[in-house]
């Protein structure tokens, strides 16, 4: 089979292409739409990821190293990227009472992705470390320049600062769709969309 290019959305797939599929993240996400649609509420998920299938994610980690997956079975912590493109699909996958005539759950609005760097900045972070940089001494330099370096690596992505999760991060989040009535009124989710 021919590895699947990395831009390729499941949708896009062809007979032979090799993608990662991962039927607990489907059962997971299914479950927890199906819980905020019947309950209402909202989850938030964070983790690295793209918003395509990957052709070969999965790998070891052991000690803050990248290893290979079967190095050492049982002491090595295994990973692969998530594919938000495939939680998006499954969270609206259809539930009988609830779907429309499209097939799509239109009790469960999805918002995202987002890189971790947008989430943040649109939550304010920037702000938040202001008010705490304030509150460092100027002569504590170490300080200062452990929380700013922190701030950067939670926003900024990894061409821009080593460690970087601001890009390779993503979020995305579920809420109960509001009743029909006050749809003009609310706003969309906290985190997803510009701050003012």
């Amino acid at each position: 089979p021919s590895p699947t290019e990395p831009e390729k959305t499941l949708s896009q797939c062809e007979p032979g292409d090799c993608v990662e599929v991962s039927a607990v993240s489907a059962a997971l996400i299914q479950s927890i739409s199906r819980r905020i649609t019947f309950e209402g509420g909202a989850a938030l998920i964070i983790d690295y990821g793209n918003n395509f299938a990957s052709k070969q994610s999965l790998r070891g980690i052991k000690g803050h190293e990248f290893v290979h997956p079967l190095q050492e079975p049982g002491k090595v912590d295994l990973s692969a990227d998530v594919n938000f493109e495939w939680l998006k699909k499954m969270a609206l996958y259809p539930f009988k009472r609830e779907s429309n005539k499209n097939g799509k759950n239109e009790l469960v609005r999805i918002h995202g992705p987002v890189t971790q760097g947008e989430f943040l900045t649109n939550m304010g972070i920037q702000y938040r470390v202001s008010a705490l940089l304030e509150q460092i001494s100027e002569e504590d330099t170490e300080s200062l320049n452990r929380l700013y370096q922190g701030y950067q690596r939670l926003v900024e992505a990894e061409d821009v600062i080593q460690g970087g999760m601001g890009k390779s991060y993503k979020a995305m989040a579920l809420t109960s769709a509001p009743p029909k009535s006050r749809l003009k009124t609310i706003s969309d989710c906290a985190g997803f969309t510009k701050l003012r």
